[in-house]
């Protein structure tokens, strides 16, 4: 089961980082919400979307989504403008969170 969710953060930072065999390649966001921080697993168009303007940080409305299947996680599918969420569903990346 898929459970996805909708929210605002500030994006702060991003790091793609590779396994010691080079063949698979992990991509995070560093957000904050709240008052809190953390790291959040994302998908590759996700991190290639966000802090493309050149800009150190950055707000936008996300698109998570939490697998309960065989591999249980919590990760970033979609990034809009900030302000995408009022009166409406946020603009979703090309990645659905389907599958895998």
């Amino acid at each position: 089961m898929n459970i996805e969710t909708k929210f605002n953060a500030m994006c702060v930072g991003k790091n793609e980082s590779k396994t010691s065999d080079g063949k698979t390649t992990f991509y995070t966001l560093a957000i904050v919400q709240n008052g809190q921080a953390g790291n959040v697993s994302c998908s590759p168009d996700v991190y290639d979307r966000v802090l493309s303007s050149g800009q150190p940080i950055e707000t936008y409305d996300f698109t998570g989504v939490y697998r309960d299947g065989q591999y249980k996680g919590f990760r970033i599918v979609g990034a809009g403008e900030a302000g995408s969420l009022i009166g409406g569903s946020a603009p979703q990346s090309a990645s659905t969170g389907k599958g895998k």
